[in-house]
């Protein structure tokens, strides 16, 4: 079935032509919903989800020069801070704290849906989630 503005197909219909399906979302940059006992799932590129959806979720990085010498970097939208005697100690420990954040969150998604001040943290941890590499990660810190 093809609603006015997405290709929408049942998971049986879907599995059977799951090339066709794949073709259609990768070389036709179209997403497509796929739906299974009233549930939807939405196929889209990942670059598209990556750069279009979630892009405008910024990894904004506070960095203060504590007066001992060492850096604090924090991402204040996810509450996240590290402290290391010098600014690439810093943010080498930020990228795999947020990494580690992200998969925790992924691994316990329906506790940290459920808790409000942690719902709003979802575009943030897929963007990171979807990071092929911690120099990845980094590229998306922004001062």
């Amino acid at each position: 079935m093809t609603t006015a503005m997405l290709k929408e197909l049942g998971f049986t219909e879907a599995r059977a032509r799951l090339s066709e399906l794949f073709d259609l979302v990768i070389n036709e940059y179209s997403p497509a919903v796929v739906t299974r006992r009233r549930q939807d799932v939405v196929l889209l590129r990942r670059d598209l989800l990556q750069s279009s959806v979630l892009g405008k979720y910024r990894l904004t990085v506070e960095s203060v020069r504590e007066p001992d010498g060492s850096w604090t970097l924090s991402v204040d939208g996810l509450g996240i801070v590290v402290n290391a005697g010098n600014l690439g100690v810093a943010r080498t420990e930020l990228v795999g704290d947020l990494r580690q954040y992200a998969e925790d969150y992924m691994n316990r998604l329906p506790l940290f849906l459920n808790a409000p001040n942690r719902r709003s943290h979802l575009p943030y941890v897929l963007r990171i989630a979807l990071a092929r590499d911690s120099n990845e990660i980094a590229q998306m810190l922004e001062s």
